[in-house]
């Protein structure tokens, strides 16, 4: 076991020796070829973990969440910047090389270039300013976060140049750059950290201030398990029964500072004595638990009042003119929202879920900005959706969101229904043609990024669909087109017809999936997964809200989807719910409900989880009437992991109606 220098990391408990060493198996980063530290090279050939879902982050969206007061934010900001840059101004300019294998350090909490947060601040920032002189990063940034994480490439900053002065000269002279590190920030690091302190029931602001501190400096990625919060967490346990928050602080502390004592790199054992001053805020508890007092940190010298100005970097911006922009903060989702796929044999990206809008509502503006806040990119709507007033209503929520850019977001329509008229309605050319512009106008949009033939036509030749469609793609009035609830036999011969012209061929269709209805996905489609890479955005993952468990009593209650009068759908969809057949599906229903409360979900997030479970579907559209219900609904993602082989087994023995499959005769 190496010695290391630091006095902070001596005596009984943080002596560098293997009882207390070896529960972090720090042996496996050294086999691994994990860079450590910059000075000293890597042995062996480097082998990392390979990214499980879309982002580096832990799913943490079923862990509870809570709030903390602006006040204390600060405290708790000032507090781990005077660790990261040495005082109490803000250090959002500083940029230099540390050597722990994480290229340059930044900002006022230390985004890195090694570790994709460096990337992410200044890919927000030219996303608020798309001509800063920082854009000429992006692409090297990029390239630095491909590799996997400890890869001693990611220490590497020979195609950063000037990258350091880039950086001060930005954090001095534009408040937008400063704003956008507060927002990553706070996305990044204290949004997660309030939902880990609150998993464990660390509810004061010093102990909160402290978990900030600790995703700060060690992170919260998956694949960094060695020596991420999460780890920490694991190692320290559970509050014990009758333990108080502050013994249990103490405790965590005691476990992360062991950690960066033991771990083989000189950088991180210099660190043990921020512990050490975040312990004698623990030790004065009743003085410092609420952070509505001066604190102050012993060993690195600084007194943190609250009323310092956190919005300029003072000392290293004291000759650098100021901005006179006033810069606005803007909510940045935590990095392990929804994550984004490509959408079939394309190199389009699509959220996992994407909002539907087929009703209107009073609140789609505060819906669509939920949705977007949590990661969702994707959304649905279509010419006959109440008349084309839905798709009115979604275009100009879209433009009511400040700073959302044509890119950031993917929008479909379907064209089929589009009035009365004898041309109204069908995939002719003509009303392809006619209708796609009347959406495009409805939207208040140039173009559509994918355009779905709402329903199959047997009127119009299978040519002239196909002709229809890629016309509007050479306009510049779509970039792909799919289909919806057409049979596998139609999509077939549309890819054929598109093969023998060499046109663009349908890269996804939409059809109805649910626990309910299964067939259509998981049998007569399933040849096409593999020969076309065809993707699928289900829409109906609830059934029309009867997988939500609302309508078990057998009543239809008020401010529900079948409580809608004088709809034709509504009207069909109420007709059957009171059948012999719907009856039968309440009492499966019931029974799906209580494999939710077992897994500790609801009976929608269970049934939007359950077709994301389906490896062919690519998106889930959900609907939703308020915010509050957009955002349960998309918390269904954190609900997959939950669904075991065991309960997805017992799912289809309750459901019964599990397709059967293709019967293989070389096996009879």
């Amino acid at each position: 076991m190496a010695a290391t220098s630091s006095k902070y990391c001596s005596g009984s408990k943080f002596a560098v020796k293997n009882s207390i060493c070896g529960k972090f198996q720090f042996s496996k980063l050294s086999n691994s070829g994990q860079c450590t530290d910059s000075s000293k090279k890597t042995q062996g050939v480097f082998s990392g973990t390979k990214l499980s879902n879309c982002t580096t982050f832990y799913d943490i969206s079923m862990l509870p969440n809570q709030t903390m007061d602006a006040t204390a934010i600060k405290m708790a900001e000032l507090i781990t910047n005077v660790f990261e840059n040495g005082n109490t101004k803000m250090g959002y300019a500083a940029a230099e090389k540390l050597g722990d294998c994480r290229g340059y350090t930044c900002g006022y909490i230390g985004f890195t270039t090694g570790t994709n947060d460096a990337y992410a601040v200044v890919k927000e920032y030219i996303r608020r300013e798309p001509k800063a002189p920082m854009k000429k990063y992006l692409n090297e940034l990029k390239r630095l976060s491909s590799f996997l994480f400890g890869d001693p490439q990611r220490d590497d900053t020979k195609n950063l140049s000037g990258f350091p002065d880039a950086w001060k000269k930005a954090a001095c002279e534009d408040s937008v750059f400063v704003q956008t590190q507060l927002d990553v920030g706070q996305s990044m690091y204290l949004k997660p950290a309030l939902k880990y302190a609150a998993s464990v029931g660390v509810k004061s602001n010093l102990g909160k201030a402290i978990f900030y501190d600790t995703i700060v400096q060690h992170g919260w990625q998956y694949v960094e398990p060695y020596i991420n919060l999460p780890r920490i967490l694991h190692l320290t346990g559970p509050i014990k029964k009758n333990e108080s928050e502050k013994a249990y602080l103490t405790r965590f502390l005691t476990t992360r500072r062991q950690l960066v004592c033991c771990f083989p790199g000189g950088v991180w054992n210099d660190s043990a004595d921020r512990m050490q001053d975040l312990q004698s805020l623990v030790d004065d508890w009743s003085k410092t638990k609420d952070l509505k007092n001066p604190v102050t940190l012993k060993i690195y010298g600084s007194k943190i009042t609250g009323k310092e100005n956190i919005l300029a970097d003072s000392q290293r911006c004291k000759s650098q003119k100021k901005s006179s922009k006033q810069a606005k903060s803007i909510s940045v989702p935590i990095p392990d929202t929804c994550p984004a796929t490509y959408l079939g044999n394309s190199g389009l990206k699509v959220s996992v879920l994407t909002l539907g809008s087929w009703i209107t509502f009073e609140q789609t503006s505060e819906i669509v900005s939920t949705a977007l806040e949590l990661g969702i990119n994707h959304f649905d709507v279509a010419e006959s959706h109440a008349g084309g007033q839905a798709e009115i209503d979604l275009g100009l929520a879209l433009r009511n969101q400040k700073g959302l850019r044509r890119s950031d977001f993917v929008l479909s329509t379907k064209v089929f229904w589009g009035g009365k008229g004898p041309n109204d309605r069908g995939l002719s050319r003509k009303h392809v043609f006619e209708g796609t512009v009347a959406c495009l106008q409805r939207l208040q949009l140039d173009y559509v990024d994918i355009l779905y033939a709402q329903r199959p036509d047997p009127d119009t030749p299978m040519e002239e669909i196909v002709r229809a469609f890629n016309w509007c793609i050479d306009k510049g009035m779509a970039l792909y087109w799919g289909t919806s609830e057409w049979p596998a036999y139609l999509i077939t011969e549309a890819m054929n017809v598109a093969d023998r012209l060499q046109l663009i061929a349908p890269i996804t269709e939409s059809p109805q999936y649910n626990m309910l209805n299964r067939e259509r996905v998981e049998k007569e489609y399933l040849p096409m997964y593999q020969k076309y890479k065809l993707g699928t955005c289900i829409w109906s993952p609830l059934a029309s809200g009867l997988l939500s468990g609302k309508y078990n009593d057998g009543q239809i209650p008020k401010l529900t989807r079948l409580a809608i009068q004088d709809h034709p759908v509504i009207n069909r969809l109420r007709s059957g719910f009171f059948s012999d057949e719907g009856r039968r599906k309440l009492e499966k229903i019931r029974m799906m409900c209580s494999v939710a409360k077992r897994i500790g979900c609801t009976p929608a997030q269970l049934g939007i989880a359950w077709c994301l479970k389906n490896k062919n579907v690519t998106s889930v559209i959900i609907g939703a009437s308020t915010p509050a219900q957009a955002r349960e609904n998309i918390q269904a993602i954190g609900v997959v992991r939950l669904l075991t082989d065991e309960i997805m087994l017992d799912l289809d023995r309750l459901l019964a109606n599990k397709p059967e499959d293709v019967f293989d005769f070389r096996k009879s």
